[in-house]
């Protein structure tokens, strides 16, 4: 039993997996967690995560659905018996994401590195022609098999400026081990507090881009 202060939960045990029966995915790692299945240790230790379980394509759509204007979190694969799903002969830890508000990324059970997703890069801190060359910054996007949606655009009026007034709009999904890199560096050797906002602005904002030119954008800054 899960014991917390005001009641005792089932749980149920599978390859290393605590499932807890609860209103949601309520998930837990054996091997973080112990013995010390208690409320007060797994909320002090940041292990008491409720975990999504996706299959197949849903982890795209749900970061399709991030992209979108109109986006509002609706985790409604949450809302599972945490039991009979790790009882399921279709179970797999591999398909249990937990999603961390604190930095807005994803990651997988027992892993401490998030999962690669897709960015909009805007013309707020994006490519402009401030300080990109855009006929050299199109070019090396288009290019690259990494980025859709690419888009020219107008800065809107009350944005722009005499130096800054046209831009490029597109989205990107790095490959994993491209992603690993940002966040290697921001996180683990910079270990900036704020690591996770740096990974958007290391793809294409003209002071972030160095020293890892993830899209090799600085061959189309003005002065290079």
């Amino acid at each position: 039993m899960f014991i917390t202060k005001k009641l005792k939960l089932e749980i149920d045990i599978k390859d290393g997996v605590i499932a807890v029966k609860s209103d949601s995915n309520f998930f837990l790692s054996e091997k973080e967690v112990g013995n010390n299945l208690n409320y007060d240790f797994l909320t002090n230790h940041n292990l008491r995560r409720t975990y999504l379980y996706y299959e197949g394509a849903d982890l795209e759509d749900r970061f399709k659905e991030e992209l979108s204007a109109d986006y509002i979190v609706n985790d409604r694969l949450v809302k599972k018996d945490s039991i009979a799903l790790i009882r399921s002969k279709q179970f797999s830890k591999d398909n249990l994401i937990w999603h961390n508000s604190y930095d807005g990324l994803y990651y997988k059970f027992e892993s401490d590195m998030p999962l690669t997703k897709p960015y909009h890069i805007s013309y707020i801190g994006g490519i402009t022609n401030e300080t990109y060359d855009l006929k050299k910054a199109y070019e090396i996007l288009s290019n690259n098999t990494w980025v859709s949606d690419i888009e020219k655009i107008d800065i809107p009026y009350y944005n722009a400026t005499e130096e800054s007034n046209k831009a490029i709009e597109f989205t990107v999904k790095l490959p994993q081990s491209e992603y690993d890199k940002l966040v290697k560096y921001y996180r683990d050797i910079k270990q900036e507090k704020y690591w996770s906002t740096r990974l958007r602005e290391a793809l294409a904002s003209s002071w972030q881009i160095m020293p890892l030119d993830i899209l090799g954008l600085s061959k189309a800054l003005k002065g290079k």
